[in-house]
């Protein structure tokens, strides 16, 4: 909650966290909030600084994936979800915003798990 105070007179406006934020972004694109986009995109135009994993790597939720720097800005990408790693990007690859860098396959769950 932010208080804004402007001659004589008090607003609040509320701030969203970033889970509410995503949430209705997901809601906006008509996605369920449980579901999760096998693609990492860049957020930023730059340049690929680090790959912290190997094409074929089974990582967890979360995982740094790599590292992207644009005018001295690194930006970690991380796994959306646990599971398989394929890389379409390296150290030195120039990439755009929104650009698929990395595509994490959902780890197989056993039978009779949800």
């Amino acid at each position: 909650m932010v208080h804004v105070f402007r001659a004589g007179r008090a607003v609040r406006l509320a701030v969203p966290s970033r889970a509410e934020t995503e949430a209705a972004a997901r809601a906006a694109r008509g996605r369920p909030s449980s579901a999760t986009d096998p693609e990492v995109r860049s957020a930023m135009p730059g340049t690929v600084v680090a790959v912290d994993v190997d094409d074929g790597d089974d990582v967890p939720a979360g995982a740094t994936l790599l590292t992207v720097e644009a005018m001295k800005m690194e930006r970690r990408l991380l796994a959306p979800h646990a599971g398989t790693v394929s890389l379409s990007a390296r150290v030195g690859d120039l990439v755009r915003a929104d650009q698929v860098v990395a595509v994490v396959h959902p780890a197989a769950t056993p039978e009779g798990e949800s």
